[in-house]
This record gives C-alpha cells, sequence and structure tokens, in this order.
C-alpha cells in the first residue's frame, strides 16, 4: 500500500523499501536526534479508530521478527502496532534503552523524545484518529518503556507492557541512575505518577538462567536478582511496597506464564487483547 504524499508535509516521508514483510515504513526527521525509520501494519479492515500501539524491539534490535509477531495479532485485536527501529548504528549502547541518560536531565537526542512524534507521523500519515496509544516493550525495550514513562509523565499512553526486562530502575533516590532515581531529574513523585499508570509487568517462569549471557552482571543490578524472573517478581514487589508505604494509588499488574522463557512473541500473545482493550 503507499501512503499519501500528505505524510511528507507532516514531518514524515513513507515508502515500502526495507519494510518488513506486510508493514509500511515511515521516517522520522527534525526531531531531535537521528533519522528513525518505523513501521506499521493495517491490517484487513482497518479503520481509523484501531488503537495504536508502539512496540519497542529487544536489543538485538530484530524489527523483522518483531513484526512477524505482530502481523497477525493485529488483524486479531484490532489494533495498528508500530515499531520503530532503534539501529545499532544510530543508537549505539546505552543510547537505546537508557535514552543516552547518564546524569541529569533528559537532553533533545534522548531516544525518549521521539515516541511522541512518531505517534503524531504515523496518525498523519495514516489519518488514525487515536488520541493515545499503547506501548509494548520486551527486555530492553522494557527497560525503554520504564525509562520513558518516568521522563515523560504527560505522554499520551493509554497502557504499557514491561515485558521480561534484565533489569529495572528502582523507586530509590539514593541508588545511582540508572538503576534508582539519584543523579537525575527525577525524584520519587515521578515513579508514583509511573504507579497509576496502568501498567503490566510480564514475566516467564522459565526466564530464569543466571549464567544468560545477555543478562547485566553489575553488583547493583545482581541485588535486584540472580535472573529476570527474580529481578521482576523483586521490582514489582519493591514498586508495590513503595505504593503501600506512601497510600499512593497503584494500576499496575503482574502476570508470569507459565512454560515460557525469555519469549517475546508468547508475552505479546498475552498482552495483545489487554493492550486492545485500553484505547
Amino acid at each position: 500500500m503507499t501512503l499519501l504524499a500528505g505524510a511528507a508535509a507532516a514531518g514524515a516521508c513513507a515508502g515500502s523499501d526495507g519494510s518488513p514483510a506486510g508493514f509500511e515504513q515511515v521516517e522520522l526527521d527534525g526531531w531531535g536526534g537521528p533519522r528513525l525509520q518505523a513501521y506499521f501494519h493495517r491490517a484487513d479492515g482497518w479503520d481509523e479508530s484501531w488503537p495504536v500501539v508502539i512496540v519497542l524491539h529487544g536489543a538485538n534490535r530484530n524489527v523483522d521478527y518483531t513484526a512477524s509477531t505482530w502481523l497477525p495479532l493485529a488483524g486479531q485485536m484490532q489494533v495498528m502496532p508500530v515499531i520503530p527501529h532503534f539501529s545499532e548504528h544510530r543508537f549505539r549502547g546505552d543510547r537505546y534503552a537508557l535514552g543516552g541518560i547518564r546524569r541529569g536531565s533528559m537532553g533533545p537526542k534522548s531516544a525518549f523524545n521521539a515516541i511522541e512524534p512518531l505517534f503524531d507521523a504515523v496518525c498523519d500519515a495514516t489519518g488514525s484518529r487515536s488520541p493515545r496509544y499503547s506501548l509494548f516493550g520486551h527486555s530492553a525495550g522494557a527497560q525503554f518503556v520504564e525509562r520513558f514513562l518516568l521522563f515523560n509523565p504527560d505522554a499520551r499512553v493509554a497502557r504499557s507492557v514491561m515485558s521480561m526486562a534484565g533489569w529495572y530502575t528502582l523507586p530509590d533516590t539514593r541508588l545511582p541512575w540508572p538503576y534508582g532515581l539519584a543523579q537525575v531529574s527525577l525524584g520519587e513523585d515521578s515513579f508514583a505518577r509511573l504507579l497509576a499508570r496502568e501498567c503490566m509487568v510480564v514475566l516467564g517462569v522459565e526466564d530464569d538462567d543466571p549464567s544468560d549471557e545477555r543478562l547485566r552482571r553489575t553488583s547493583l543490578a545482581r541485588r535486584q536478582g540472580a535472573h529476570r524472573l527474580e529481578r521482576g517478581l523483586n521490582f514489582f514487589s519493591r514498586a508495590t511496597r513503595f505504593a503501600e508505604i506512601n497510600g499512593l494509588p497503584m494500576k499496575w499488574q503482574l502476570r508470569v506464564l507459565s512454560d515460557v522463557d525469555h519469549d517475546s512473541r508468547a508475552a505479546a500473545i498475552a498482552s495483545a487483547e489487554w493492550l486492545a482493550n485500553g484505547a
């Protein structure tokens, strides 16, 4: 499907070259950071009212696999998935999952600044009337989702899924960023606002390998748990305690998938209906 020329006028130019099968391409430029390609799918029967789900890939940046996961889910759940490609070439290392933030406030080139204009660009390109979008992030993408929401309390996000992150930013102003909230322009009130959002933490009961070569093993990461399952359970428990101690509302839920390891496809299938119903 060819997009209308109006997409370029809105700051997004579209094309099919390099797009995963079944997806269209939109390119985001002028947002403050590197040029960003993203891909979206309009399933048969799509109309402008369908919810938008922005899908954040893992550290392997595998857009094709991510797209193949969401291609059937789009029609089944009547959502429009949007997959930005934060390539290693343009978003090296911690410029993706950590937004390039080491200390201080969020700079203009932070990957976290791309999501809101990307949503606008896709709506302009497609005519979508969705007033908000939901987020699904797996592994490094889950880390992206948590930190994006911390730094963007007014983002137009309906629901969010943090799937099987390797480690987390905790609600603790004594711990240095990115393990806690010290050394950045965030405080415990930032985490309080995050708790008030509709979020689902998804874990795999078999995602419990402490020797996984992709698992971060710094001393502060190991304090969160021996493996992803333990770290995720501890993170949710820590967030729950923080809400209880401070008398805060908490709209989070925890879902632990049986017979599932570090599987982004299983997590997407388990989460898609909940995300679709959040619009």
